[in-house]
């Protein structure tokens, strides 16, 4: 079975490359890349207006049907 991770980076600290104010976080699994795209872009959208900046990746992942 195939799913899709949503890792979140929310950057707080004055530059994007500071080393310091950095939080992330995992969202999912999504059953698509579309879902977990779209779900991105929401948060990014929801950070829009803030002081505070996001990136995100989607990643695939393949889960073991159990036995």
């Amino acid at each position: 079975m195939t799913e899709f991770l949503l890792i979140v980076a929310f950057f707080t600290g004055p530059a994007l490359n500071a080393a310091y104010g950095v939080s992330v976080s995992q969202i999912g699994p999504f059953a698509s890349e579309q879902e977990c795209q779209a779900a991105g872009a929401q948060v990014q959208a929801a950070f829009s207006d803030s002081a505070k900046s996001s990136r995100f990746v989607c990643l695939k992942r393949t889960v073991a049907k159990p036995a």
